[in-house]
């Protein structure tokens, strides 16, 4: 059962919504006490280790970058009305032609679809892996830092890193996966550098962005850059994991 506590209209642009907030206790269920580890990227946005040796690799949608022309089409044309007001003289608080108006209101249509759809792209991932694994491990991400240099030159990449929304991703993650008895564990990306580490035997080289594939010259290990990365991740999570239990059974 539920409790309606409150309701809330808000409005977006030319769009209402009704927000119902209910009190309840979520039934979600996980269907195994497996734990994974998550290398979060661009090209593909999560690459997900498992326990079995295994990998999958999870897509990123690029809602942006699907509706960027169309955006960048609508964008320039209220530029152009707006341009054209300002030359004018007409460009004053309640002088906004209909032309002008329907012109912004449709930039912020086009915005407005883009976030529902990784809204509701991530609600259905992180459910998918709070579902299949009671600990799911990420490195932790200082977004700000990664979009804050580069200048024109890394716009493009700082724009795609912001349309896959990594913060609010590992926040669903994190309260489903709480919801199962489960939980989101963090990685300290300082301490254990997934990118630089070997997953095979633990020996750090510096790699360029550009470098596509870990190549350890030590143990000799092959694997895809994000593959060795995930791996690395899991391995740190089942290294705790472990640890807690040991001093549990210390405990007790």
């Amino acid at each position: 059962t539920a409790t309606l506590k409150t309701l809330t209209i808000t409005r977006d642009g030319d769009t209402w919504y009704a927000s119902f907030a209910y009190e309840c206790s979520p039934r979600r269920t996980c269907a195994t006490n497996d734990v994974i580890g998550a290398d979060w990227g661009v090209a593909t946005l999560l690459t997900v280790a498992k326990n079995d040796g295994s990998f999958e690799e999870i897509e990123n949608p690029r809602f942006l970058k699907q509706l960027l022309p169309k955006l960048k089409e609508a964008q320039q044309a209220a530029a152009r009305k707006r341009n054209y007001a300002i030359k004018h003289g007409t460009n004053k608080v309640g002088s906004i032609s209909k032309r002008r108006l329907k012109a912004q209101k449709k930039v912020q249509s086009i915005y407005r679809t883009i976030r529902n759809r990784q809204e509701n792209y991530t609600h259905q991932l992180s459910a998918k892996l709070a579902k299949e694994a009671s600990v799911v491990a990420m490195e932790e991400l200082n977004i700000v830092s990664m979009t804050a240099e580069g200048g024109a030159r890394k716009a493009g990449l700082n724009r795609e890193i912001l349309a896959t929304r990594p913060a609010e991703l590992m926040n669903q993650i994190a309260y489903k996966t709480k919801e199962t008895g489960g939980q989101l564990l963090l990685v300290p990306t300082k301490k254990i550098k997934p990118s630089q580490t070997c997953s095979g035997c633990g020996a750090q080289a510096k790699k360029l962005l550009s470098e596509r594939t870990h190549n350890c010259a030590s143990c000799g290990l092959e694997l895809g850059r994000d593959q060795n990365a995930a791996r690395v991740v899991l391995s740190y999570a089942n290294n705790q994991i472990s640890s807690m239990k040991k001093a549990l059974d210390v405990q007790a």
